[in-house]
């Protein structure tokens, strides 16, 4: 059946580029929390 196919490979890919997007935001979350906690740049 070609269609269950398409829709599963489909389903696939979408969650990939979900994982994907969370992973991205995540470490710039990650990344954005250290800037925001390291104060050596306040006084500029």
């Amino acid at each position: 059946n070609f269609d269950g196919i398409v829709n599963s490979v489909n389903a696939i890919m979408k969650e990939k580029q979900n994982n994907v997007r969370n992973y991205i935001i995540d470490k710039w979350n990650k990344k954005a929390s250290e800037i925001s906690s390291f104060d050596g740049y306040k006084e500029f």
